[in-house]
């Protein structure tokens, strides 16, 4: 190898560990990130091969409501999850569900049932907050036996709208 070619090597290398690096921009990308930390925790603290289950995220200020952000986050947190290896159960599948007109909620008097229903052991439940110009977004796994917080996860978006 010349130093011509070392030159082009050393310079390349810098430039694809910024490529890794580089923070979340989209939504997908906040999605990813939200995953990747929230899946070491997930192998420490479930049971293997039972499901959980997904929720909406839905907006603080008001818990019964979703929106295209929170239905989306909520997919794309699922398909994720279930990408790495965790066992997803989609409970839309099932009329057990709790249809509500924001997207499918995981109020605490439906949680127990619906994971029976599933076998499921947690649930993944998630906020948002609109703070122009920021959206914040928190997502957490919740062990449906006693409500304690498996994992936890959150991101904080560009709001340009």
């Amino acid at each position: 190898m010349n130093r011509r070619q070392l030159l082009i090597m050393g310079a390349a290398v810098p430039a694809a560990a910024g490529l890794t690096a580089c923070k979340p921009e989209t939504v997908l990308e906040h999605a990813q990130a939200m995953v990747d930390r929230l899946v070491p925790q997930l192998q420490a603290n479930l049971e293997p091969g039972r499901p959980v289950i997904i929720s909406s995220f839905v907006n603080v200020d008001d818990l019964e409501a979703s929106s295209t952000f929170g239905r989306s986050m909520s997919e794309l947190v699922g398909n994720l999850l279930a990408q790495k290896g965790i066992a997803v159960a989609d409970v839309r599948l099932r009329s057990a569900l709790a249809n509500r007109p924001g997207g499918e909620l995981a109020l605490s008097r439906e949680a127990a049932a619906l994971s029976k229903v599933h076998n499921a052991q947690a649930i993944v439940v998630g906020t948002y907050s609109i703070m122009s110009p920021k959206v914040y977004a928190s997502v957490k796994v919740v062990r449906v036996a006693d409500n304690r917080i498996l994992a936890s996860s959150e991101a904080e978006l560009r709001h340009e709208g």
